[in-house]
This record gives structure tokens, sequence and C-alpha cells, in this order.
């Protein structure tokens, strides 16, 4: 379906409307990202290089392998799947597939998170949940499982890791909003902002994060370090079984968890970066019209920030 006005920049969707619970947040990432390309501020890029975590400036068409010029033409589609993802079973979509003509770009999962957390020395979060892993799993057979062997281990992804950074792609959208401290009122000077995550980027959190609850041999395993197995047992049935089967809650999975994770823990510097975000809320109300404010239903905290400010200024 073509949905020309909604949000910025995003033309044809598979859906009725951008504007719902869930669906808006997936979106608004992706249409500051293309905001941003239009009025050439670069795209903040989280990636890994061999001294370990580097933050870059690139441009985002160029992480989807496109032209400016393409984006229009983009079909953003929510809970993709890509064809050529053909030996998952059961296997949840990803939170955006875009589609160039017949041609299927970069999986991507998006994030929308708020500045400052309730942890404010930790500035931002991601919450992780499992179909997120089983996905990033995906990406890692389907994309890097030539270089994997047969009985890949903790240590053997790790190596893996430090000997393929180069090979490298965009896996996080990671969009960001600010408000006055704690309280639900924008900042209206640093509103939003895009970070996009490599998923060696991300790669490099898991396997940094503890895996123990302690160092003591057969410590009980963290929450990160039960998802690290669980990533590297989809890997192994992938190279083993030729297949790699998803399982909810209700059909037999032993684990279903979700993750916290904290980018300033594993690259401090990000913290300026997340505290001075780059667009302003006059930039935020060209990337949502009015009138798409106007049709949220403020259930989320973005959403009612944006409503009822919005509200204010009209009263």
């Amino acid at each position: 379906m073509v949905k020309d006005s909604e949000l910025y920049g995003i033309k044809i969707i598979n859906l009725e409307t951008i504007l719902t619970k869930n669906v808006f947040t997936t979106y608004l990432p992706i249409s500051a990202s293309i905001y941003m390309s239009d009025k050439g501020i670069p795209t903040t890029y989280l990636k890994r290089e061999e001294s370990g975590l580097v933050i870059s400036q690139t441009r985002f068409e160029e992480l989807l392998g496109i032209r400016s010029s393409d984006f229009s033409r983009i079909s953003w589609n929510s809970e993709g799947r890509k064809s050529s993802f053909g030996k998952s079973i059961r296997a949840p979509g990803i939170d955006m597939l875009p589609v160039f003509g017949r041609r299927e770009l970069i999986e991507l999962e998006v994030k929308l998170t708020v500045v400052p957390t309730y942890a404010k020395e930790k500035t931002t979060e991601m919450i992780i949940r499992q179909n997120t892993q089983f996905n990033f799993a995906e990406r890692l057979c389907y994309y890097y499982g030539d270089f994997f062997e047969k009985d890949m281990d903790f240590d053997k992804i790790k190596n893996f890791l430090e000997e393929n950074w180069l090979r490298q792609n965009p896996f996080i959208v990671h969009g960001l909003w600010k408000t006055i401290r704690d309280t639900p009122k924008l900042d209206r000077k640093n509103t939003l902002d895009v970070v996009v995550i490599s998923d060696f980027a991300y790669l490099h959190m898991l396997l940094s994060a503890p895996q123990t609850k302690g160092m003591i041999t057969g410590a009980a395993k963290t929450r990160i370090g039960r998802v690290v197995d669980l990533i590297i047992g989809w890997i192994n049935e992938y190279k083993n079984q030729g297949k790699m089967i998803y399982k909810g809650p209700l059909e037999g999975s032993k684990d279903h968890l979700k993750i916290t994770l904290y980018p300033v823990d594993y690259k401090p510097e990000l913290k300026s970066v997340f505290n001075n975000l780059r667009l302003s809320y006059e930039d935020l109300l060209k990337i949502v019209p009015k009138k798409s404010i106007k049709a949220l239903s403020p259930e989320r905290r973005l959403d009612a920030s944006l409503y009822f400010a919005l509200a204010a200024e009209e009263s």
C-alpha cells in the first residue's frame, strides 16, 4: 500500500497504516534516517573494527546499498522474511525488510528508546527479545555460515568475530528521543537521532558481557550468557542439520528470554552521542506531520509526549 504522508519519506508499506501501537515506533527511526539523509546529516554507525567498537559516520543509503534517490521506491515491509532464509522453520519476521523492486535489501531490527532511561548513568537501553536473537542467529548463518565449523562454541564464535570483522553489515536501527530529565516533556533542542549498529558490533557486545554470575567454574549463566548459548545452539543446528527451528514458549522452548543492553557499557563515548541528539522538535514535526500526531493513540510514552506537546501548542 502507498502511504505518502503519514511519516516523512515512507512511500510504500505492507500495512494499512503506520499510525498504530508498536508499528509507529518501528517506522519512526526509518523515517528519521531518510530525513537525515535528505538533509545531508550523516548516520552514526557503531561497528566492530580490529581495535574494538568504533563510532563512525556514513550515509543511510550506503548502508542499504542504494542511492538516496531510491528511497521513494522502496517498500518498507514490517515483520518481513527474506526469501533466501528458506531453511528456517516457524521463524518470526524481523522488524523491517526493505524491498527495492524485486531486490530484498538487508533485513533490520528497529529500536526506539528514550534518553535518559531510568538508570540515568546508562543514558539509554535496548531490550532484545528472543525472536530477535533468532533473527540474529539467522543473519549469522545465512550471511556468514561458510566461516563456521560444525561444532561452534564460545571461543570459536569469538575467533570468527576477530577474523572476519571486515564482512559486517548493519543490523539494528536504534532511534533515540530525549526528554527533559525524567519528565515526559520533550527536549526541543535535542529531540531525536538515529544510531545504526552493525551485526558484529552487536555480537561484540554479547560476547563482551559477563557470561556467568561468578568466577567459579560451572557458575550459573547470566541472561546474556544463556542467550549466547542459544545463538550458538541455533548455529550448530543449522550447520549439522541444515535447518533452524524457532520455538516459542508454547512450543517447548526451554529458554525464552529478553535481555537489556546498555550500549554505553561497551562504548562509553556513546554517552555524548546519546545526550546530544541532532534533530530538534521542529525537525520532528517535519518527520511526523501534525495530522499524524493527532491520529496517534497516546498509549506509548513517545506517542503521549508528542500528542500532548502538540495539544499544548494549539490550545
